[in-house]
């Protein structure tokens, strides 16, 4: 695959990342995890769900996105602006991002993978509110015309052991497809995921849709809840 689709490729990858890690902030979250604050909430509780993605989808979306921007520009010779990328000597590349997942403005996570093709791999995320945390995804990208690319057969898995909480949360990745739009950015698809920490497990599916507007939403469906974000 030449640049260009692998440009593409990692572009579209940051939609999975996203999905992967807006429930790993969910089962992370104090609402929902019960940490801190002693709040007695749990994974199982579905208002405190959803109050903990939509407080953090936002800003992990625009943070992963402007972070996948400046891969695609880096790739392409621009400048590397947070961005180290490194070949594999297998015809593909490595490569670590300098993101802001929680909208402080600072870029103090990171998130590493790499691409070989037809594999899409995400191994790393370093986040200093989450010092423990441990990531392993990986996808297979297809071309599947000249506008349009396929992210299917994603699994993987992603831990975390928030400080102070108490409560160690797993997040598996059981399944998805998502066809990315190249013109556009949009995903349609879906991904599956089940999180499971302190005795409890969660189903949720996500999935992606047009919002209307020009842009994407994502549905999180489950024993109990069904909201749309953003």
């Amino acid at each position: 695959m030449g640049r260009t689709n692998a440009t593409r490729s990692l572009g579209a990858a940051g939609i999975v990342a996203l999905a992967g890690l807006v429930a790993f902030a969910a089962c992370g979250d104090e609402e929902v995890m019960g940490g801190g604050g002693g709040g007695g909430g749990n994974i199982s509780d579905p208002a405190g769900l959803e109050d903990a993605v939509r407080a953090s989808f936002i800003p992990a979306a625009i943070g992963l996105i402007d972070g996948f921007e400046r891969l695609i520009t880096a790739i392409n010779g621009g400048g590397s602006d947070g961005v180290s990328i490194l070949p594999d000597g297998a015809g593909g590349f490595d490569a670590s991002i300098q993101v802001d997942l929680d909208g402080n403005g600072s870029r103090e996570s990171t998130v590493s993978g790499g691409f070989t093709d037809p594999l899409l791999t995400i191994d790393g995320v370093t986040d200093p509110d989450l010092p423990s945390a441990s990531v392993s995804t990986s996808a297979r990208v297809t071309q599947v015309s000249p506008v349009a690319v396929l992210l299917d057969q994603m699994s993987g898995t992603l831990s975390a052991d928030p400080p102070g909480s108490g409560n160690a949360a797993d997040v598996a990745i059981t399944n998805g497809a998502l066809s990315i739009d190249l013109s556009t950015g949009i995903p349609s698809g879906f991904v599956d995921c089940v999180i499971s920490g302190e005795g409890e497990t969660l189903i949720v599916e996500t999935a992606f849709q047009t919002d209307g507007a020009g842009g994407f939403e994502v549905r999180f469906t489950g024993d109990g809840f069904d909201f749309t974000v953003p």
